[in-house]
Formats: C-alpha cells, sequence, structure tokens
C-alpha cells in the first residue's frame, strides 16, 4: 500500500474528533486549584460514565470497606488521579464515532481490553505502584489504533486481518505490510492529537516492541507493566493458552521476580477481578475469564501430549 494512504491515515485532520468530555477533564485536571466537587461535576454530565466509574470503584478488585456512592467519595478514597485515569480510558473507547463495522469484533476487543486494564494495574503493585490509574487506562486504550485503522480504511483492514488469520502472522507486521504502518503508530497518533498524557501515548505506540523504547526508567517500567499485561490478556482471551501460558510466566519469574505460585495465585485474582470487570462493559463470555479452568485445561494438554510421545 503507497505511502499515500499510509499519510492519509496519520493526516490530523481525518482524525476523529476527541469525546467532548476529554479536552474538558485534561484541561480542568491540569489546574492546580482544581476542586474535587469541580470535577465530579464535569463527570455526572455523563450518566453512563458516571455510573461505570462507581461500579468499577465498588468491584472486588479495589477492597473499598464500605460503598463509594459519589463521585466525590471516590477521588477522596482513590485520588483524583486515579479516577481522572478510568475517566479518560472509557470516553476515549467509547468514542461512538469509531464504534460501527461489520468487520470488527467489538465484543472480543473490549474483553481483552478489559483483562489487559485489570492485569495492568495488578502489575503495577510490583513495580509502579503510584502509576496504577495510568496503567489501568493505558491497558483500556493499548489497541485503540486498530479501532481506529478499521475506522478509517474498513475494506483495506478487513483484508489485513483475513491475510493475518491465513498467515497467523503477529497483526502488526501485516498491518506495515499493507499500509506501511501498524496500529501502535496510529493509536499513538490519535491519543497525542486528543492530549492524553505522554507516557500512556508513548506506550501504547510501542507495546509490541518494547526493546525500541528510548525514555527513561519510569517509562521503562510502565511500558513493562503494561506490555505484560497484554501478553495475560492473551493468555485469558486467545487460543494458544499452552504457548501464553509459559509466556506469561516467564516474564512474571523474570521482571516482576515472582515465584511461581505467587505468579499463579496473582493470575487467579486477574481471573476474578476481570470477569466482575466484564460486567461493566456488559461482555458475553465472561466465564471463560476462569484461571483455574485455563490453567488444568493447559495441565491436561500438556499430559496429552506427554503421553503421546511416550
Amino acid at each position: 500500500m503507497s505511502s499515500e494512504l499510509r499519510q492519509r491515515i496519520l493526516n490530523v485532520e481525518s482524525l476523529p474528533s476527541p469525546p467532548a468530555l476529554v479536552a474538558e477533564l485534561l484541561d480542568l485536571t491540569s489546574r492546580e486549584d482544581v476542586r474535587i466537587s469541580e470535577i465530579a461535576s464535569l463527570i455526572e454530565r455523563d450518566p453512563a460514565l458516571s455510573a461505570k466509574l462507581l461500579k468499577l470503584c465498588n468491584s472486588a478488585a479495589f477492597g473499598v470497606r464500605h460503598e463509594i456512592s459519589s463521585l466525590d467519595r471516590a477521588m477522596v478514597m482513590l485520588g483524583i488521579r486515579q479516577v481522572k485515569s478510568f475517566a479518560l480510558g472509557f470516553l476515549v473507547l467509547n468514542a461512538k464515532e469509531m464504534q460501527e463495522s461489520d468487520c470488527f469484533d467489538f465484543s472480543h476487543f473490549w474483553k481483552r481490553a478489559s483483562v489487559t486494564a485489570v492485569s495492568a494495574r495488578a502489575l503495577a503493585k510490583y513495580a509502579a505502584p503510584n502509576l496504577g490509574g495510568e496503567a489501568f487506562a493505558c491497558g483500556l486504550m493499548l489497541d485503540i489504533g486498530r479501532i481506529l485503522l478499521q475506522h478509517l480504511v474498513p475494506e483495506v483492514y478487513r483484508t489485513i486481518l483475513s491475510k493475518q488469520e491465513e498467515s497467523r502472522r503477529k497483526l502488526y507486521e501485516v498491518e506495515r505490510e499493507v499500509l506501511e504502518l501498524d496500529h501502535m503508530e496510529a493509536g499513538r497518533t490519535l491519543l497525542e492529537h486528543w492530549g492524553l498524557p505522554s507516557i500512556i501515548c508513548e506506550t501504547v505506540g510501542v507495546h509490541h516492541c518494547p526493546q525500541t523504547y528510548e525514555g527513561d526508567a519510569v517509562g521503562q517500567d510502565f511500558l513493562e507493566i503494561v506490555a505484560a499485561a497484554g501478553e495475560i490478556a492473551a493468555l485469558f482471551c486467545d487460543a494458544q493458552k499452552s504457548e501464553s501460558l509459559d509466556r506469561v510466566l516467564q516474564i512474571c519469574s523474570g521482571y516482576f521476580r515472582m515465584a511461581e505460585e505467587q505468579a499463579h495465585e496473582m493470575l487467579k485474582q486477574i481471573g476474578d477481578d476481570a470477569r466482575e470487570t466484564a460486567w461493566l462493559f456488559e461482555l458475553k463470555g465472561a466465564d471463560a475469564l476462569d484461571y483455574d479452568r485455563i490453567r488444568s485445561d493447559v495441565e491436561k494438554e500438556l499430559a496429552s501430549a506427554t503421553d503421546a510421545g511416550a
């Protein structure tokens, strides 16, 4: 595909406008004198967003002792930064302009995005505890470039998805071959255009290729967290369970220095939290996000392969 199409995709004038509240939320929270009540009032202009945020904050993943019944209380309990990050994640992925396509499985996309977000927040506790909210939001937005590409060039992207399924190659490799760019670059361009925090934009732009990152140590830790969360999402949502589990356990023991049983316990908790988060997105198939079942199936598969080779 010509570089002309690449330029058209990355042209600011062709990019969708951000959801109305995104710019206002970023502007408001950049003020040093901002009051919690001002942020709550802004978010409450979107009743669906407000309801999702409160459900999320009251979920088991956050372990709150008493029900949080208002956004003001949520920000007192969880912090303005964390609630802002959650709101941005939901707002960006709910951009209606990009939600119509007959060649894109949005249900699978949302399920994977929710698992990635939950996993990123869980992993942040080990490497960057103060960036849990940003990690969750980045997990939600990690593959937004895929939505953008199917929105801008739907017929071409349909061909890309078919080629990837037939060849079993990595999606971003096929995207580069056809479009001369991939969903990572497209996603970063969109989020930068919308004014999202640089740490999120940079991570989205290289998450499949973390070795190419050239930023500081904080950004490197953040990237490793979110990239690992993407691998965990592959374990829960994709077909190659045995290979994915082996890869995830290697990442947990290597970068995050977890003992194997500790990693299994974390993955079980991620599955539990992801199932609860899935109903926020009204997703079907949340029962499949059961780590005990996945682990059992992998062990049976390996035992069967061993018996067959004996």
